[in-house]
């Protein structure tokens, strides 16, 4: 399995990248990393998981240059015999799926977070989004908003899972400290709280 990604920032789309790379199952699962910048805060983190990371550096999406980086991935992929290639985020589904159906007998999975609203070049990145969900065989929308706006691009509504973002958050030990706050709004100490500031 191929998981690409843009680059190893702080943000959304990496720290779900991020967490659900790090709940495969390595016993079940041969992953492998694929990005555009091996760089970001996030890269010790997932160079501490010992996984191979491929680097597919281009310097603009749309060029004679990304397209011979592409013919690079398919390659690899088909001499690497990936069965899976999940591509996260606008750049990754554009430059990986494609490449992944070039080298043939593999399952490409395209992810939306979100639907292109601040983007500065929206209709080139509208039509090209488009082109690269209708060739993965399967696209994950993080709501249904953007399961929407994809619909409305022409993808396939079958075609579309949704599967909202969400992280395994570490058990909390329950405090059952009587804070003095409680006892003046007479609110019992197993009830749970939660505070808004």
């Amino acid at each position: 399995m191929l998981k690409f990604i843009t680059l190893f920032a702080v943000g959304g789309t990496e720290k779900q990248f991020l967490y659900l790379t790090k709940e495969l199952d390595r016993s079940r699962f041969d992953i492998r990393v694929g990005c555009l910048a091996r760089k970001g805060d996030f890269l010790r983190d997932i160079e501490a998981m010992n996984l191979p990371i491929s680097e597919y550096s281009i310097s603009s999406l749309f060029s004679y240059g990304s397209l011979r980086r592409q013919w690079t991935l398919a390659q690899d992929i088909r001499r690497d015999g990936i069965q899976l290639v999940h591509a996260y985020g606008f750049y990754p589904n554009l430059f990986s799926i494609p490449a992944a159906r070039f080298a043939g007998h593999c399952v490409t999975v395209a992810s939306v977070r979100d639907t292109g609203a601040f983007s500065n070049r929206k209709k080139i990145k509208t039509v090209t989004q488009k082109m690269a969900c209708q060739l993965a065989d399967c696209v994950i929308a993080n709501s249904g908003a953007v399961r929407d706006w994809l619909v409305s691009l022409g993808v396939g509504p079958d075609h579309i899972r949704v599967i909202p973002n969400g992280m395994l958050l570490p058990p909390r030990a329950v405090s059952r400290r009587d804070f003095p706050i409680r006892r003046q709004l007479g609110i019992d100490p197993s009830t749970a709280l939660n505070a808004v500031v």
